[in-house]
């Protein structure tokens, strides 16, 4: 919604103007609004975090794994039947927040495979899968960060982290408003974005 300022009959008066009434969204006035807050407190009014971790996430599988991730509503996404593998990053400096990706253990396997020029998942130990998940994570944050804040931020990021989620508390994850559900494969896939 847009407020236009304006006088009639010398009174000062406010019209309330919604954005699908305009032909351009976003028009000028939002998108001299989005300026003046990137400028002021580096981030955008009018983009969406989620829509760059996934862009990020599918730019990372794409190019490290050969595989694709298919945005997926969260009602429709398969349930994760057993403990997952939670990996984490953190970034601070001018902007603060936490990425994060979720997924069963057969598909971390296969990533880590991809990920490694494996040419079977058998081949795969448990630490090559935690360094593979880590990475991957480490690319996905990268390309994020760029997204969202641009080039000129100075961002420390922290070292990956991964430790086990329940199958249960994953399930109840997928319908939170800071993550995005995916399926790649078939395979359920959580993408979590804390902004602070």
């Amino acid at each position: 919604m847009i407020f236009i300022f304006f006088k009639r009959f010398g009174i000062p008066d406010i019209l309330f103007v919604f954005c699908y009434e305009f032909s351009k969204v976003p028009c000028r006035r939002l998108k001299e609004l989005d300026a003046r807050y990137r400028a002021r407190y580096g981030m955008s009014m009018t983009e969406n975090p989620s829509e760059h971790l996934t862009e990020a996430l599918a730019h990372a599988l794409v190019s490290m794994v050969a595989m694709s991730p298919r945005v997926t509503d969260a009602a429709d996404m398969p349930e994760m039947k057993a403990d997952a593998l939670n990996v984490r990053i953190e970034y601070s400096g001018e902007h603060k927040g936490e990425l994060g990706l979720i997924m069963e253990r057969p598909l971390a396997v296969r990533f880590a495979a991809r990920i490694l020029g494996l040419g079977h998942p058998g081949d795969v130990y448990d630490d090559m899968v935690e360094d593979a998940l880590k990475e991957l994570l480490n690319v996905v944050c990268g390309h994020f960060l760029t997204l969202m804040y641009g080039y000129a931020p100075v961002l420390k990021i922290s070292l990956p982290r991964v430790f086990t989620i329940g199958a249960a508390v994953c399930n109840v994850l997928r319908t939170n408003p800071n993550v995005c559900t995916f399926t790649v494969e078939g395979a359920p896939l959580l993408g979590q974005i804390r902004i602070r």
